[in-house]
């Protein structure tokens, strides 16, 4: 009964809201095939400094600025398809592109390999409550659940870590160490025994500046976490 209900419910959502590609707007699908194709999947490399790293860690001499091991972003937001998927997900709440870009990471990390051998647990970077209230759900969430499925690595309790403050979007913070600032102590681990010397992977939509992933790796490290890798959507 709950899945014919739903099953109607998408049915009418369909005909007053029909999907829409996010590329060439042609109607019946979020993303057509042949946009699919247009978006191309990058290679790893350090997110510091952006050279050649094959298994996505930051160099060495980058590393002393992050508390991340690894970090991957497998598609460009530059690209407008995908800049438009992200928007598309967080501002309308077109809730099936988190699966999409779930989709499209699970895939990149498959092809490059990067995946951990053992006692890894998946996380999403948490929302402040009063940003969770307005928008009503948490892209990152979405994208880590879809990952989860398909790397069978196992999604730790959305509430393990909790943001405490309700920082402005980064990418209005032009200052650097500003950015810094506000992020810091933004980040708590509740729930440290699903993390204590495990590998965590770490789930966001979109890494820009780096500062909100960094202080969320920061929490996890304090918390117990053996090494933090950073996968987001886009970057």
């Amino acid at each position: 009964m709950k899945n014919l209900f739903f099953s109607i419910k998408n049915h009418i959502l369909d005909l007053f809201y029909p999907k829409i590609c996010a590329g060439c707007a042609s109607e019946g699908v979020l993303i057509c095939r042949e946009c699919e194709k247009a978006i191309v999947i990058r290679t790893p490399q350090c997110f510091i400094c952006d050279r050649r790293s094959p298994d996505a860690r930051v160099c060495r001499s980058c590393k002393k600025h992050t508390a991340y091991t690894r970090m991957y972003g497998p598609l460009s937001f530059k690209n407008d398809i995908v800049r438009e998927m992200v928007h598309r997900l967080k501002y309308r709440g077109v809730k099936e592109y988190g699966v999409i870009l779930g989709q499209f990471l699970a895939k990149a990390t498959s092809y490059y390999a990067l995946l951990p051998k053992k006692d890894a647990v998946i996380i999403s970077v948490p929302l402040h409550p009063k940003r969770m209230r307005t928008r009503g759900f948490n892209q990152a969430e979405i994208i880590a659940k879809t990952y989860s499925e398909l790397s069978n690595i196992p999604l730790a309790d959305s509430e393990s870590i909790i943001r405490r403050k309700n920082t402005p979007p980064q990418t209005t913070v032009a200052d650097r160490s500003k950015r810094m600032e506000n992020m810091r102590d933004v980040f708590f681990v509740k729930n440290a025994t699903d993390f204590f010397g495990k590998t965590v992977i770490l789930i966001d939509d979109v890494a820009t500046t780096g500062s909100t992933i960094n202080e969320a790796a920061r929490a996890l490290k304090r918390g117990g976490a053996r090494e933090v890798w950073v996968f987001t959507a886009a970057r």
